[in-house]
């Protein structure tokens, strides 16, 4: 059997509240008590719904399940491809694995096209806390080889963010700034993600490289105050060297 490999992002998993009255660990366990049915809760532009887990003294294993109405189509070499025919309460599951370490706090979420955001998450398991409860939000931790790696950089082609959006206040809105109005008109949802992308294309001599990597690391390093998602620099240690991608988060 071949060895499979996947993408996994690391988070700390922080309680919204100082003293949360209940952990993280045992908010996922309460999920699981409620029937199957009662499990499906809007996560970002999807139904989610928390599947298997397995427990242990030191690991909590989750399995989070996407239900979606668009999905691959079945299809012979010697024939065109067809949709599935599926009934009415029928959907495409698409798996989102899961891995907490109860000692560190630290979260894994695997990655991937159809996998859920750790913001996406976040929402979902807001839905079985109290209001006397805190929820609990995954802050991304930060590569410190990557960030070196990044700051050695010689030259850059191209940056790349994203971040999930919160809705525009009011005093921001009357600012009348036009990039907040674009936003807000985006944003009367959850799970919005803002995606931006500078790209230097063939010249790299057209990046004002320094300001370039003052600015993207400030993004980064204040990276819960953003709400990153996405943090990934293209570029070269030295003239002649072959393009890196490195991912900060």
């Amino acid at each position: 059997m071949a060895d499979a490999k996947f993408r996994v992002k690391l988070f700390d998993v922080v309680p919204f509240h100082e003293r949360p009255i209940i952990s993280f660990d045992d908010i996922v366990r309460r999920v699981c008590q409620y029937p199957i049915a009662q499990r499906v809760q809007p996560a970002g532009s999807r139904k989610c719904r928390l599947g298997e887990i397995h427990d242990n003294a030191n690991y909590l294993l989750m399995n989070f399940e996407a239900l979606d109405f668009s999905g691959p189509k079945r299809s012979k070499e010697t024939k065109d491809a067809v949709p599935f025919d599926l009934a009415d309460d029928e959907y495409f599951a698409y798996d989102t694995a899961a891995l907490y370490h109860l000692e560190s706090s630290v979260l894994l979420v695997e990655g991937g096209r159809h996998a859920f955001t750790a913001t996406a998450l976040e929402s979902y398991l807001a839905h079985f806390v109290t209001k006397v409860e805190s929820a609990y939000h995954f802050e991304p931790k930060l590569d410190r080889e990557a960030k070196a790696r990044f700051q050695k950089m010689q030259s850059l082609r191209k940056v790349e963010f994203a971040a999930s959006m919160p809705p525009i206040d009011k005093a921001e809105l009357e600012a009348d700034v036009p990039i907040n109005k674009a936003i807000d008109h985006i944003t009367g949802q959850s799970g919005v993600i803002l995606s931006i992308t500078i790209s230097a294309h063939r010249n790299e001599k057209l990046f004002n490289i320094g300001l370039i990597r003052e600015w993207f690391s400030c993004l980064v390093d204040k990276k819960d105050e953003n709400k990153l998602t996405k943090a990934k620099a293209h570029g070269r240690l030295h003239e002649g060297a072959e393009t890196q991608i490195i991912d900060l988060l």
